[in-house]
């Protein structure tokens, strides 16, 4: 598999690693020499790669351990993620192959399988394929970030046949292949080692693109999921007749969980269905329960009807009565008040004859007094 240097030294367009290096923040000033410009980018890939790998890719429980005693926590137990990311950076930065090699294997271990990597026979392997990991991780980044019209001009200009502009393809095409030259649109694939069991796993991952070994192991029934490696090393074991993980296993397995979820969704529907009947059936019991007292609620309300309305009855019966008195005694009342008014009228008469019976005698006792005077 290429290094960074051998990826970037591969592209021929100076001009593109250029504004790649200034897109990603290094001041190149007016040193534009190419080799200047290589080497620069590959150290920013390795940094890069190794401060994501620390601060995503690597669990808390591992950054503890190679921390170990050379971080100091400053009296405290832990330290956050970010914080503690940056510390083991510094100690790895500078050295980080050393830095690795000086670890124990179980910590190693751990470090591979946080970044889902198969696990190496040696200690040596483990070191060589976290570093690979980490350049990858940086190489992505930096690369991902021309977009696809320039990464894609960035893989023709590696000597690379492209037909797309996939980013996933293009960046697949450019980090798992190391000899750019056999990828030429003269003639690529005449000097390639056929797959069989005289080929090695070195010779897989740099011979062939991943494309074509997916389709070597959908041809063989082998699980294409995973890296580049991963694919070389189970085809490796199939073509050596070791056992190797089959993709048909894997397919009924996930067949499987399927059917296992969906039987559990049916059963839990069935279920509910079941509690909805027993349900249905106790308001049904209380239902029918209630049923006899809603006769006898019924029968009281009649009854209650028919008293009231013989009540009403009676009302109506007794204003009746009392409208008819009232009817025959008006009369008397009439002839009472016409009677009292003829007599009223009767003694105004009487009492203005009486006051001019008055005034006729006060007339005629003044008549003599005026003759004794003449």
């Amino acid at each position: 598999m290429a290094t960074p240097k051998e990826i970037f030294k591969a592209c021929k367009n100076t001009e593109l690693l250029a504004l790649l290096a200034t897109q990603k923040g290094l001041d190149l000033g007016e040193n534009n020499n190419r080799k200047y410009i290589i080497n620069e980018l590959a150290n920013l890939t390795t940094t890069t790669g190794l401060h994501l790998f620390l601060s995503k890719v690597i669990k808390l429980k591992t950054l503890k351990l190679l921390a170990g005693k050379k971080v100091d926590f400053g009296g405290k137990k832990s330290l956050p993620r970010a914080t503690l990311s940056v510390k083991v950076y510094d100690l790895m930065a500078s050295k980080p192959k050393k830095f690795l090699e000086s670890r124990q294997p179980s910590e190693l271990i751990e470090i591979l399988k946080d970044m889902n990597l198969d696990i190496p026979d040696s200690k040596k392997d483990y070191v060589s394929a976290i570093l690979k990991e980490v350049d990858n991780v940086g190489l992505d980044n930096l690369l991902s970030s021309l977009g696809p019209t320039k990464l894609k001009q960035f893989a023709v200009d590696s000597g690379l046949t492209v037909e797309t502009s996939s980013i996933d393809i293009l960046l697949d095409s450019i980090l798992q292949h190391n000899n750019y030259e056999a990828q030429k649109k003269e003639g690529s694939t005449k000097n390639r080692p056929p797959i069989d069991n005289k080929i090695d796993e070195d010779e897989l991952v740099d011979n062939y693109l991943r494309p074509e070994l997916v389709k070597f192991c959908d041809e063989h029934d082998i699980l294409t999921t995973g890296t580049k490696s991963d694919l070389a090393k189970r085809i490796i074991d199939f073509l050596n007749n070791k056992p190797f993980p089959k993709k048909s296993d894997y397919i009924a397995k996930q067949q499987q969980r399927k059917k296992k979820a969906s039987d559990s969704t049916k059963s839990e529907e069935k279920s509910d269905k079941s509690e909805e009947k027993s349900e249905e059936k106790s308001e049904e019991k209380s239902d029918s329960e209630q049923k006899p007292s809603k006769k006898k609620s019924k029968r009281s309300k009649a009854k209650q009807e028919e008293e009231d309305e013989q009540e009403q009855q009676e009302e109506e019966e007794e204003e009746e009565q009392k409208e008819k008195k009232k009817k025959k005694s008006k009369p008397t009342t009439t002839t009472t008040t016409t009677t009292s008014k003829k007599a009223k009228k009767k003694l105004n008469d009487d009492e203005e004859e009486e006051q001019n019976d008055n005034q006729k005698g006060e007339e005629q006792k003044q008549i003599p007094k005026k003759k004794s005077k003449q």
